[in-house]
């Protein structure tokens, strides 16, 4: 399949408008991450409560107001896209299912749960936005080259910083690969995308805490916006108890996309070898 100039995955773009967006998504990311911090560490037991007594329409409706008419119905809704393109070698454009390929873990069927929304709050409250990285990148079950439209700039060569940054500032930087001497060995680590790849990334972690955000709200409805976070005492975070048993192995499985990852990344690998 000839591709012409350029494949037709990439849409090319100047690098100021590139940056000036991932500008933009760091952040809102970031100002959403400290208001859900504030929420959660401030609301936890309260949200949880009713969460828990809240029927499963009612549920629906804050998840919907949340994210939008358009969200996902039924647990992991990518995997028909990924059958579709698993065993092809065309580009198909997919972006009717950008929803489902990106984010394929914020759907009814498996937040309508007692357990798995708290769990996604507290997770994502309490936790920098690079340490779910490579979850959220690995979560992408199809290859968005072969679906979606993705932002290049017209000078190729950019590698995205996605790690726990010591400041916000240098979370999604863009580094060329000229830049790079003895550190390069450290763009196999996991902690560097390509610029598309980190584009979008930067893309899925944004729309996820705006979402949890806004659950928040929706859940304690009645929290003023301004000057809530002096109005009551902080209750402390909830245990795992909180949201009610787990019934089955399939059950924690299913939790997982909403904790916290738990990896050994290879600096702490390559510590616990020279201490060997």
């Amino acid at each position: 399949m000839l591709w012409g100039h350029r494949p037709p995955f990439l849409r090319i773009e100047p690098i100021t408008v590139l940056e000036r967006t991932i500008v933009e998504r760091r952040r809102r990311l970031f100002n959403n991450s400290d208001l859900l911090r504030e929420i959660w560490t401030r609301y936890a037991v309260v949200t949880c409560k009713r969460w828990s007594k809240k029927t499963i329409t009612k549920r629906h409706q804050i998840l919907r107001q949340a994210w939008g008419s358009d969200i996902n119905l039924a647990g992991r809704p990518d995997v028909d896209a990924f059958r579709e393109t698993c065993c092809s070698s065309d580009w198909t454009d997919k972006s009717a299912q950008r929803n489902a390929i990106l984010w394929p873990h914020v759907n009814l069927e498996d937040l309508q749960k007692p357990r798995n929304l708290p769990l996604f709050l507290q997770s994502r409250a309490l936790h920098h936005p690079g340490e779910f990285a490579g979850s959220d990148r690995s979560s992408i079950l199809c290859d968005l080259r072969k679906t979606l439209v993705l932002q290049e700039t017209e000078f190729p060569g950019y590698l995205m910083l996605m790690a726990s940054a010591e400041t916000r500032e240098t979370y999604g930087k863009l580094i060329h690969l000229s830049k790079f001497s003895k550190t390069m060995q450290t763009a196999t680590s996991g902690f560097y995308l390509p610029m598309h790849l980190g584009n979008i990334l930067l893309e899925i972690q944004d729309k996820v805490w705006s979402f949890l955000v806004a659950c928040a709200r929706g859940i304690m409805h009645d929290m003023s916006e301004y000057g809530v976070f002096n109005s009551l005492p902080d209750p402390g975070v909830p245990t795992i108890a909180n949201y009610g048993p787990s019934n089955s192995w399939s059950d924690d499985a299913a939790e997982a996309a909403y904790r916290v990852s738990t990896y050994i990344g290879f600096a702490k690998l390559e510590r616990l070898m020279a201490a060997t």
